[in-house]
Protein backbone atom coordinates (compact mmCIF):
# COMPACT_ATOMS: atom_id res chain seq x y z
CA UNK A 1 0.00 0.00 0.00
CA UNK A 2 2.98 2.57 1.25
CA UNK A 3 4.59 2.15 -2.61
CA UNK A 4 1.11 2.00 -3.86
CA UNK A 5 1.03 5.91 -2.14
CA UNK A 6 4.40 6.44 -3.39
CA UNK A 7 3.49 6.13 -6.74
CA UNK A 8 0.71 8.19 -7.10
CA UNK A 9 2.66 10.98 -4.93
CA UNK A 10 5.39 10.86 -7.72
CA UNK A 11 3.36 10.57 -10.45
CA UNK A 12 1.33 14.18 -8.98
CA UNK A 13 4.50 16.04 -8.47
CA UNK A 14 5.57 15.03 -11.99
CA UNK A 15 2.84 15.65 -13.73
CA UNK A 16 2.39 18.59 -11.91
CA UNK A 17 6.07 19.71 -12.99
CA UNK A 18 5.57 18.90 -16.74
CA UNK A 19 4.60 22.43 -17.58
CA UNK A 20 7.42 24.23 -16.05
CA UNK A 21 9.75 21.88 -17.67
CA UNK A 22 8.23 22.25 -21.01
CA UNK A 23 7.65 25.82 -20.87
CA UNK A 24 10.73 26.86 -22.63
CA UNK A 25 13.11 25.58 -25.13
CA UNK A 26 16.28 27.20 -23.83
CA UNK A 27 18.82 25.75 -22.17
CA UNK A 28 19.75 25.88 -18.51
CA UNK A 29 22.17 28.32 -17.83
CA UNK A 30 25.68 27.33 -15.95
CA UNK A 31 25.81 26.92 -12.36
CA UNK A 32 27.85 29.81 -10.94
CA UNK A 33 27.62 28.73 -6.97
CA UNK A 34 26.26 26.17 -5.06
CA UNK A 35 26.23 25.09 -1.43
CA UNK A 36 24.72 25.01 1.81
CA UNK A 37 24.29 27.59 4.16
CA UNK A 38 23.40 27.15 8.25
CA UNK A 39 20.26 28.53 8.74
CA UNK A 40 20.58 27.89 12.92
CA UNK A 41 21.12 24.36 12.54
CA UNK A 42 19.45 23.31 9.35
CA UNK A 43 21.72 23.46 6.22
CA UNK A 44 19.82 24.95 3.20
CA UNK A 45 21.03 24.07 -0.49
CA UNK A 46 20.96 26.91 -2.83
CA UNK A 47 22.44 27.94 -6.54
CA UNK A 48 23.66 31.32 -8.07
CA UNK A 49 23.13 31.55 -12.08
CA UNK A 50 23.73 34.06 -14.52
CA UNK A 51 25.75 37.92 -14.03
CA UNK A 52 27.37 37.27 -10.36
CA UNK A 53 27.92 41.24 -10.69
CA UNK A 54 24.09 42.54 -11.53
CA UNK A 55 21.57 42.96 -9.22
CA UNK A 56 20.04 40.08 -7.12
CA UNK A 57 16.93 37.84 -7.99
CA UNK A 58 15.18 35.31 -5.82
CA UNK A 59 12.98 32.79 -6.99
CA UNK A 60 11.39 30.67 -4.58
CA UNK A 61 9.89 26.89 -6.42
CA UNK A 62 6.25 25.59 -5.22
CA UNK A 63 5.41 22.83 -2.67
CA UNK A 64 7.82 20.23 -2.88
CA UNK A 65 9.80 22.07 -4.92
CA UNK A 66 13.60 22.52 -4.99
CA UNK A 67 15.94 25.06 -6.46
CA UNK A 68 15.79 23.54 -10.21
CA UNK A 69 12.23 24.07 -10.35
CA UNK A 70 12.58 26.86 -12.53
CA UNK A 71 15.85 25.46 -14.51
CA UNK A 72 14.26 24.97 -17.88
CA UNK A 73 11.07 27.80 -17.20
CA UNK A 74 11.95 31.59 -16.30
CA UNK A 75 15.54 30.28 -14.94
CA UNK A 76 17.22 30.68 -18.39
CA UNK A 77 16.16 33.97 -19.64
CA UNK A 78 15.87 35.98 -16.03
CA UNK A 79 19.69 34.65 -15.42
CA UNK A 80 20.65 36.76 -18.83
CA UNK A 81 19.66 39.87 -16.68
CA UNK A 82 20.31 39.16 -12.88
CA UNK A 83 22.12 37.08 -10.62
CA UNK A 84 19.20 34.77 -9.56
CA UNK A 85 19.59 33.03 -6.97
CA UNK A 86 17.71 29.66 -6.23
CA UNK A 87 16.98 28.09 -3.01
CA UNK A 88 15.38 24.30 -1.94
CA UNK A 89 13.15 24.65 0.94
CA UNK A 90 13.84 22.67 4.16
CA UNK A 91 13.03 19.20 3.54
CA UNK A 92 13.53 19.39 -0.48
CA UNK A 93 16.16 19.02 -2.72
CA UNK A 94 19.29 18.25 -0.52
CA UNK A 95 18.04 20.68 1.93
CA UNK A 96 17.41 19.86 5.65
CA UNK A 97 14.74 18.61 7.73
CA UNK A 98 14.43 18.98 11.37
CA UNK A 99 11.28 17.17 12.76
CA UNK A 100 10.99 19.07 16.09
CA UNK A 101 11.09 22.78 14.10
CA UNK A 102 8.17 21.50 11.75
CA UNK A 103 7.70 23.91 8.78
CA UNK A 104 6.28 27.07 8.49
CA UNK A 105 6.48 29.73 6.05
CA UNK A 106 7.77 32.08 8.89
CA UNK A 107 10.81 29.64 9.23
CA UNK A 108 11.16 29.56 5.93
CA UNK A 109 11.72 33.26 6.26
CA UNK A 110 14.25 33.39 8.72
CA UNK A 111 16.17 30.57 6.58
CA UNK A 112 16.22 32.84 3.33
CA UNK A 113 17.48 35.67 5.63
CA UNK A 114 20.40 33.52 6.58
CA UNK A 115 20.84 33.33 2.88
CA UNK A 116 20.71 36.63 2.28
CA UNK A 117 23.06 37.71 4.56
CA UNK A 118 25.45 34.81 4.23
CA UNK A 119 25.67 36.13 0.08
CA UNK A 120 25.91 39.22 0.83
CA UNK A 121 22.98 40.49 -0.62
CA UNK A 122 21.08 43.90 1.22
CA UNK A 123 18.06 43.41 -0.86
CA UNK A 124 16.63 41.34 -3.55
CA UNK A 125 14.02 40.81 -6.58
CA UNK A 126 11.61 38.09 -5.79
CA UNK A 127 9.73 35.82 -8.03
CA UNK A 128 7.68 32.95 -6.42
CA UNK A 129 5.35 30.38 -7.56
CA UNK A 130 2.34 28.77 -5.59
CA UNK A 131 3.77 28.05 -2.13
CA UNK A 132 6.95 30.40 -3.39
CA UNK A 133 4.76 33.09 -3.76
CA UNK A 134 3.06 32.68 -0.59
CA UNK A 135 6.76 32.25 0.75
CA UNK A 136 7.52 35.74 -0.57
CA UNK A 137 4.85 37.51 0.57
CA UNK A 138 5.34 35.85 4.01
CA UNK A 139 9.04 37.04 4.06
CA UNK A 140 7.87 40.61 2.33
CA UNK A 141 5.23 41.26 5.05
CA UNK A 142 8.47 40.53 7.77
CA UNK A 143 11.03 41.27 6.45
CA UNK A 144 10.35 44.16 3.11
CA UNK A 145 13.33 45.82 3.98
CA UNK A 146 15.32 43.05 2.56
CA UNK A 147 12.75 43.46 -0.62
CA UNK A 148 13.11 45.60 -3.69
CA UNK A 149 10.29 43.99 -5.38
CA UNK A 150 8.34 41.15 -5.42
CA UNK A 151 6.35 39.19 -8.08
CA UNK A 152 3.81 36.34 -7.50
CA UNK A 153 2.24 33.64 -9.48
CA UNK A 154 -0.62 31.43 -8.43
CA UNK A 155 -0.83 32.73 -4.78
CA UNK A 156 -2.89 32.76 -1.48
CA UNK A 157 -2.57 34.23 1.78
CA UNK A 158 -4.48 31.67 3.58
CA UNK A 159 -6.34 27.99 2.99
CA UNK A 160 -9.60 30.03 1.98
CA UNK A 161 -8.35 31.41 -1.05
CA UNK A 162 -8.39 27.81 -2.47
CA UNK A 163 -11.39 26.37 -4.69
CA UNK A 164 -13.28 24.30 -2.37
CA UNK A 165 -12.69 20.76 -4.41
CA UNK A 166 -8.52 21.89 -4.40
CA UNK A 167 -8.56 22.75 -0.89
CA UNK A 168 -10.68 18.75 -0.33
CA UNK A 169 -8.31 16.79 -2.31
CA UNK A 170 -5.17 18.64 -0.56
CA UNK A 171 -7.02 17.57 2.44
CA UNK A 172 -7.51 13.83 1.66
CA UNK A 173 -3.91 13.85 0.35
CA UNK A 174 -2.41 15.41 3.92
CA UNK A 175 -4.70 12.51 5.93
CA UNK A 176 -2.90 10.01 3.97
CA UNK A 177 0.37 11.42 4.34
CA UNK A 178 -0.40 11.92 8.42
CA UNK A 179 -1.61 8.29 9.00
CA UNK A 180 1.66 7.02 7.09
CA UNK A 181 4.03 9.17 9.39
CA UNK A 182 2.15 7.97 12.55
CA UNK A 183 2.65 4.64 12.01
CA UNK A 184 6.66 4.95 10.58
CA UNK A 185 7.79 7.84 11.61
CA UNK A 186 10.02 7.76 9.29
CA UNK A 187 11.32 10.98 8.08
CA UNK A 188 10.85 10.42 5.10
CA UNK A 189 7.09 10.19 5.68
CA UNK A 190 7.52 13.25 8.23
CA UNK A 191 8.33 15.50 5.70
CA UNK A 192 5.72 14.76 3.08
CA UNK A 193 3.15 15.14 5.79
CA UNK A 194 4.91 18.69 6.88
CA UNK A 195 5.27 19.63 3.25
CA UNK A 196 1.83 18.64 2.39
CA UNK A 197 0.48 20.45 5.51
CA UNK A 198 2.20 23.46 4.52
CA UNK A 199 -1.02 24.27 1.86
CA UNK A 200 -3.66 22.89 5.06
CA UNK A 201 -2.68 24.97 7.54
CA UNK A 202 -0.95 27.73 6.06
CA UNK A 203 -0.11 30.66 5.47
CA UNK A 204 -1.77 32.52 8.01
CA UNK A 205 -1.94 35.99 6.49
CA UNK A 206 -4.37 38.55 6.50
CA UNK A 207 -5.74 41.23 3.74
CA UNK A 208 -4.25 43.79 6.57
CA UNK A 209 -0.86 42.08 6.80
CA UNK A 210 -0.90 42.75 2.97
CA UNK A 211 -1.66 46.62 3.43
CA UNK A 212 1.59 46.69 5.02
CA UNK A 213 3.45 46.54 2.24
CA UNK A 214 5.05 48.69 0.61
CA UNK A 215 7.15 47.49 -2.37
CA UNK A 216 5.90 47.40 -5.49
CA UNK A 217 4.18 43.88 -6.23
CA UNK A 218 3.32 42.27 -9.51
CA UNK A 219 0.47 39.56 -9.27
CA UNK A 220 0.19 36.83 -11.82
CA UNK A 221 -2.75 33.96 -11.58
CA UNK A 222 -4.58 32.02 -14.19
CA UNK A 223 -7.81 32.96 -15.61
CA UNK A 224 -8.74 29.50 -14.57
CA UNK A 225 -6.28 29.03 -11.05
CA UNK A 226 -7.15 26.73 -8.20
CA UNK A 227 -6.87 30.06 -6.09
CA UNK A 228 -10.43 32.16 -6.10
CA UNK A 229 -10.53 34.66 -8.79
CA UNK A 230 -11.74 37.14 -6.12
CA UNK A 231 -9.21 35.85 -3.05
CA UNK A 232 -6.59 37.14 -6.17
CA UNK A 233 -7.90 39.83 -6.85
CA UNK A 234 -8.25 40.64 -3.06
CA UNK A 235 -4.50 40.49 -2.62
CA UNK A 236 -4.18 43.04 -5.30
CA UNK A 237 -6.25 45.65 -3.99
CA UNK A 238 -4.88 45.07 -0.45
CA UNK A 239 -1.54 46.22 -1.48
CA UNK A 240 -0.79 49.89 -3.02
CA UNK A 241 0.02 50.34 -6.17
CA UNK A 242 0.35 46.20 -6.66
CA UNK A 243 -0.37 45.45 -10.58
CA UNK A 244 -1.59 42.32 -11.62
CA UNK A 245 -1.91 39.89 -14.49
CA UNK A 246 -4.60 37.45 -15.21
CA UNK A 247 -3.42 34.98 -18.06
CA UNK A 248 -6.32 33.33 -19.91
CA UNK A 249 -6.57 30.05 -20.78
CA UNK A 250 -4.26 28.95 -18.05
CA UNK A 251 -4.66 26.75 -14.93
CA UNK A 252 -2.11 26.76 -12.21
CA UNK A 253 0.93 25.21 -13.15
CA UNK A 254 -0.04 25.39 -16.71
CA UNK A 255 0.20 29.01 -16.50
CA UNK A 256 4.41 27.92 -17.44
CA UNK A 257 2.79 26.78 -20.65
CA UNK A 258 2.75 31.12 -21.50
CA UNK A 259 6.10 31.42 -19.77
CA UNK A 260 8.15 32.88 -23.09
CA UNK A 261 5.24 34.99 -24.30
CA UNK A 262 3.55 36.17 -21.30
CA UNK A 263 5.34 35.21 -18.10
CA UNK A 264 9.32 36.30 -18.83
CA UNK A 265 8.27 39.71 -20.50
CA UNK A 266 6.47 40.69 -18.09
CA UNK A 267 9.14 39.83 -15.10
CA UNK A 268 11.87 41.61 -17.03
CA UNK A 269 9.07 44.95 -17.65
CA UNK A 270 8.16 44.71 -13.96
CA UNK A 271 11.56 44.17 -12.42
CA UNK A 272 13.22 46.59 -15.03
CA UNK A 273 10.96 49.44 -14.48
CA UNK A 274 12.38 52.12 -12.07
CA UNK A 275 9.12 52.26 -9.88
CA UNK A 276 9.22 48.56 -9.17
CA UNK A 277 12.29 49.25 -7.12
CA UNK A 278 11.22 51.12 -3.67
CA UNK A 279 12.60 53.96 -3.08
CA UNK A 280 15.59 54.97 -0.86
CA UNK A 281 15.00 57.47 1.91
CA UNK A 282 16.15 60.28 1.08
CA UNK A 283 18.61 60.41 4.12
CA UNK A 284 21.51 57.81 4.64
CA UNK A 285 20.68 55.26 7.35
CA UNK A 286 22.00 56.14 10.87
CA UNK A 287 23.86 53.45 12.27
CA UNK A 288 25.01 53.29 16.00
CA UNK A 289 26.92 51.21 17.82
CA UNK A 290 27.05 53.26 21.21
CA UNK A 291 26.11 50.49 23.63
CA UNK A 292 24.54 52.63 26.29
CA UNK A 293 22.20 54.46 23.13
CA UNK A 294 21.27 51.07 21.49
CA UNK A 295 20.24 49.30 25.20
CA UNK A 296 17.78 52.75 25.42
CA UNK A 297 16.61 52.42 22.13
CA UNK A 298 15.88 48.60 22.90
CA UNK A 299 14.14 49.22 26.65
CA UNK A 300 11.58 51.61 25.12
CA UNK A 301 11.14 49.48 22.36
CA UNK A 302 10.06 46.58 24.92
CA UNK A 303 8.26 49.17 26.71
CA UNK A 304 6.01 50.29 23.88
CA UNK A 305 5.46 46.93 22.67
CA UNK A 306 3.69 46.13 25.94
CA UNK A 307 -0.13 46.97 24.62
CA UNK A 308 -0.29 44.98 21.47
CA UNK A 309 2.74 42.57 21.17
CA UNK A 310 3.21 40.30 18.20
CA UNK A 311 3.02 36.65 18.51
CA UNK A 312 5.16 34.09 18.52
CA UNK A 313 6.90 31.07 19.36
CA UNK A 314 8.64 29.84 23.14
CA UNK A 315 11.20 27.00 21.90
CA UNK A 316 13.57 24.90 23.83
CA UNK A 317 15.79 22.07 22.34
CA UNK A 318 18.96 20.03 23.52
CA UNK A 319 21.70 21.90 22.89
CA UNK A 320 23.68 18.59 22.61
CA UNK A 321 23.58 14.78 23.55
CA UNK A 322 23.76 14.25 26.87
CA UNK A 323 27.40 13.20 27.98
CA UNK A 324 27.44 11.38 31.87
CA UNK A 325 30.66 9.69 32.64
CA UNK A 326 30.83 6.66 33.16
CA UNK A 327 27.32 5.83 31.80
CA UNK A 328 27.04 3.69 28.07
CA UNK A 329 25.88 5.76 25.48
CA UNK A 330 22.69 4.15 24.81
CA UNK A 331 21.63 4.67 28.53
CA UNK A 332 22.15 8.70 28.14
CA UNK A 333 20.48 8.09 24.67
CA UNK A 334 17.42 6.54 26.17
CA UNK A 335 17.48 9.21 28.94
CA UNK A 336 17.56 12.00 25.77
CA UNK A 337 14.32 10.81 24.24
CA UNK A 338 12.12 11.60 27.05
CA UNK A 339 13.96 14.82 27.19
CA UNK A 340 13.57 15.99 24.06
CA UNK A 341 9.79 15.03 24.22
CA UNK A 342 9.36 17.07 27.73
CA UNK A 343 10.85 20.34 26.00
CA UNK A 344 8.97 19.95 23.00
CA UNK A 345 6.01 20.08 25.20
CA UNK A 346 7.55 22.86 26.83
CA UNK A 347 7.70 24.97 23.79
CA UNK A 348 4.57 27.20 23.19
CA UNK A 349 3.04 29.92 21.45
CA UNK A 350 3.42 33.34 23.29
CA UNK A 351 2.86 36.95 23.04
CA UNK A 352 5.08 38.32 25.77
CA UNK A 353 8.25 40.18 24.22
CA UNK A 354 11.56 38.95 26.14
CA UNK A 355 12.82 41.04 29.31
CA UNK A 356 11.22 43.85 31.08
CA UNK A 357 12.69 47.20 29.68
CA UNK A 358 15.23 47.38 32.27
CA UNK A 359 18.52 46.05 30.69
CA UNK A 360 22.00 48.03 31.41
CA UNK A 361 24.22 49.43 29.21
CA UNK A 362 27.34 47.02 31.62
CA UNK A 363 24.78 43.95 30.70
CA UNK A 364 26.10 44.66 27.24
CA UNK A 365 29.28 43.18 25.33
CA UNK A 366 28.63 44.55 21.11
CA UNK A 367 25.84 46.62 20.52
CA UNK A 368 24.50 48.13 16.71
CA UNK A 369 21.69 49.85 15.72
CA UNK A 370 20.61 50.30 12.37
CA UNK A 371 17.50 52.92 11.42
CA UNK A 372 16.77 53.09 7.50
CA UNK A 373 13.37 53.44 5.59
CA UNK A 374 11.25 53.81 8.68
CA UNK A 375 12.54 50.51 10.39
CA UNK A 376 15.29 50.10 13.08
CA UNK A 377 17.25 47.17 13.26
CA UNK A 378 18.50 46.25 17.00
CA UNK A 379 21.32 43.75 17.63
CA UNK A 380 23.02 43.14 20.90
CA UNK A 381 25.36 40.57 22.39
CA UNK A 382 24.64 40.20 26.43
CA UNK A 383 27.04 39.00 29.06
CA UNK A 384 27.09 35.61 30.69
CA UNK A 385 25.30 34.99 33.51
CA UNK A 386 25.93 32.22 36.30
CA UNK A 387 22.99 31.57 39.19
CA UNK A 388 25.00 29.69 41.70
CA UNK A 389 21.72 29.38 44.04
CA UNK A 390 18.22 30.36 43.24
CA UNK A 391 18.47 33.61 41.47
CA UNK A 392 16.74 35.61 38.90
CA UNK A 393 19.26 39.11 38.37
CA UNK A 394 22.03 39.31 35.66
CA UNK A 395 22.15 40.42 32.07
CA UNK A 396 20.43 37.63 30.65
CA UNK A 397 17.78 37.42 33.43
CA UNK A 398 17.09 41.78 32.52
CA UNK A 399 17.63 41.17 28.47
CA UNK A 400 15.28 38.43 28.07
CA UNK A 401 14.63 36.33 31.09
CA UNK A 402 15.77 32.99 33.05
CA UNK A 403 14.14 30.60 34.56
CA UNK A 404 14.71 32.57 38.01
CA UNK A 405 15.87 29.42 40.20
CA UNK A 406 16.98 26.14 40.16
CA UNK A 407 13.93 24.44 40.58
CA UNK A 408 12.49 26.14 38.13
CA UNK A 409 15.18 25.06 35.86
CA UNK A 410 14.82 21.49 36.63
CA UNK A 411 11.19 21.15 35.55
CA UNK A 412 12.36 21.59 31.74
CA UNK A 413 13.04 17.37 32.48
CA UNK A 414 10.28 16.50 35.25
CA UNK A 415 13.08 16.77 38.25
CA UNK A 416 13.66 17.76 41.51
CA UNK A 417 16.46 18.07 44.01
CA UNK A 418 16.37 15.83 46.55
CA UNK A 419 20.04 17.14 48.39
CA UNK A 420 23.22 18.51 46.83
CA UNK A 421 21.80 21.74 45.78
CA UNK A 422 24.98 23.72 46.26
CA UNK A 423 26.88 21.56 44.06
CA UNK A 424 24.23 22.69 41.38
CA UNK A 425 25.17 26.20 38.74
CA UNK A 426 22.61 27.09 36.00
CA UNK A 427 25.46 29.47 33.29
CA UNK A 428 23.43 31.15 30.71
CA UNK A 429 25.60 32.24 27.68
CA UNK A 430 25.68 33.30 23.90
CA UNK A 431 22.73 35.59 24.76
CA UNK A 432 21.96 37.55 21.23
CA UNK A 433 18.80 39.97 21.06
CA UNK A 434 18.02 40.86 17.18
CA UNK A 435 14.47 42.79 16.72
CA UNK A 436 13.00 45.01 14.13
CA UNK A 437 11.50 48.51 15.36
CA UNK A 438 9.01 49.95 13.38
CA UNK A 439 10.29 53.56 13.54
CA UNK A 440 6.83 55.35 13.97
CA UNK A 441 5.63 53.78 17.14
CA UNK A 442 8.79 52.51 18.84
CA UNK A 443 7.27 48.99 18.73
CA UNK A 444 9.17 45.99 18.10
CA UNK A 445 7.75 44.27 14.92
CA UNK A 446 9.47 41.34 15.10
CA UNK A 447 12.67 39.88 16.54
CA UNK A 448 14.66 36.78 17.92
CA UNK A 449 16.04 35.82 21.34
CA UNK A 450 18.34 33.35 22.07
CA UNK A 451 20.56 31.77 24.87
CA UNK A 452 22.62 28.67 25.25
CA UNK A 453 22.13 27.01 29.04
CA UNK A 454 24.42 25.01 30.68
CA UNK A 455 22.98 23.17 34.08
CA UNK A 456 26.01 21.80 35.92
CA UNK A 457 25.71 19.50 38.22
CA UNK A 458 28.54 18.54 40.61
CA UNK A 459 27.65 15.63 43.25
CA UNK A 460 23.01 16.40 44.00
CA UNK A 461 20.42 13.88 44.59
CA UNK A 462 18.08 13.92 42.02
CA UNK A 463 14.15 12.89 41.30
CA UNK A 464 13.22 12.54 37.42
CA UNK A 465 9.79 11.84 37.42
CA UNK A 466 9.17 9.73 40.26
CA UNK A 467 12.48 7.69 40.61
CA UNK A 468 15.62 8.73 42.67
CA UNK A 469 19.03 8.86 41.38
CA UNK A 470 22.16 10.80 41.58
CA UNK A 471 24.33 12.98 38.98
CA UNK A 472 27.76 13.90 39.60
CA UNK A 473 29.96 15.85 37.03
CA UNK A 474 27.14 15.95 34.65
CA UNK A 475 26.04 18.88 32.21
CA UNK A 476 23.18 19.56 30.49
CA UNK A 477 22.70 21.79 27.74
CA UNK A 478 19.52 23.64 26.31
CA UNK A 479 18.97 26.01 23.50
CA UNK A 480 16.11 28.60 24.15
CA UNK A 481 14.81 30.65 21.37
CA UNK A 482 12.48 32.66 21.13
CA UNK A 483 11.08 34.10 17.93
CA UNK A 484 8.16 36.91 17.60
Amino acid sequence: MKRIIAFIVTAAIVLCCIPMLNASAADRPELKEYGFVDCGGANIEYGIYGDMNAEALLLLPPNNGDMHCFDWSVLPELANHYKVITVSPRGTGKSDYIAEDGLSFELMSDDLIYLLDYLGVEKTRIFGFSDGGNLGLVFTVNHQERVHSLAIMGSNINPFGTKFFDQVSIIWRYLGFYLTAAFSQNTSDLIRRDIQGLMVFHPTLTFDDLKTIKVPVLNIYGEDDMMYRSHSQKITQSIEGAKEIMIEGAGHSSGFDFTDTIINPALLEFFADENSVAPETPDSAYVTTDIAEVVEMYNNAVINSRTNPPTGFNRISLGSDIDIEDIPEFITDTFASPVKRMLKENSLKTNAIPGNGALNAEDVTLAKAVTKNGITTIDLMLKSQTDPADSSHGAVSRGIGTFGSIDSALKLIDSSVVSGREDISLNYSDAVIHCKVDSNTGAIINGKWNYRLEMNFGDADLKFAFLPFTLSNVRFVFNFDITI
